[in-house]
């Protein structure tokens, strides 16, 4: 029997992001809290754990690497499912990135306000970046945010929260003026030959059919694809996928 909260919807993710998670590092943050003292809340780190730090940060140098090359030709970068900024904000404080601008898009009303302290913490110029909303699973958009021409969207560990995708995600994005969609997601058929990495996905209702749902949308085109590029921990590979409209 399937445990009720372990079903991908938007009223569990709602629970388990913007109340339990977001809602209670809200409340522990302050005017001197940072990505790193976010990390440590949320993970309850009495002490810092360099081990779990310098993996995270080599994860995200995989992904600065990847927008960096494939956003050279856009003037905003978008992060949908964008958290309290773990990534976002990491990228936006980087020199790499000092001429671009951001939008920051989540589900979780506190994690926006989260991000937001955050970026103020880290005095970053309130002009870099815009917050909004955004519910991937009913395919509506912030009314405020609007997609600049030509932006490169990405997402990373947003889309594996919905069991069994369909094209409606891809019309959504496809509503925006983007030059390159970027997936950093566990994608279930990469790892069809490791029973142990399927047991994990299939037990928490992950995505099972993302990338199958891509290949066959004749709206789109895969122009980069590599498996497994870094690791959540053990049973939870990310791969990459970057898309163009066709």
């Amino acid at each position: 029997m399937i445990n009720n909260k372990l079903i991908k919807n938007k009223k569990n993710i709602l629970r388990e992001f913007d109340k339990e998670k977001y809602g209670n590092l809200l409340k522990k943050i302050n005017f001197k809290t940072n990505l790193r003292k976010c990390e440590e809340l949320l993970n309850n780190f009495n002490s810092p754990n360099e081990t779990f730090f310098k993996k995270n940060l080599n994860n995200k140098k995989i992904i600065k690497k990847f927008i960096l090359k494939y956003s050279k030709k856009s003037s905003t970068i978008v992060e949908c499912g964008c958290g309290y900024g773990s990534i976002g904000l990491y990228l936006l404080n980087s020199i790499k990135f000092k001429k671009k601008k951001f939008i920051f898009l989540d589900i979780s009303k506190n994690a926006i306000q989260v991000l937001n302290k955050i970026a103020k913490n880290l005095r970053i110029n309130k002009n870099k970046f815009k917050t909004g909303l955004i519910d991937i699973y009913n395919c509506i958009l912030d009314k405020k945010i609007k997609i600049p021409k030509n932006s490169t969207i990405f997402t990373s560990s947003a889309m594996h929260y919905k069991k069994k995708h369909n094209k409606k995600f891809i019309d959504f994005f496809l509503n925006f003026q983007f030059e390159h969609l970027i997936f950093f997601e566990p994608i279930y058929e990469h790892n069809k030959n490791n029973k142990k990495i399927l047991n994990y996905i299939e037990k928490n209702n992950y995505s099972q059919n993302f990338l199958t749902v891509l290949k066959n949308s004749p709206k789109i085109q895969i122009i980069f694809e590599r498996k497994n590029i870094y690791f959540s921990h053990k049973f939870l590979p990310y791969s990459l996928i970057i898309i163009k409209k066709i």
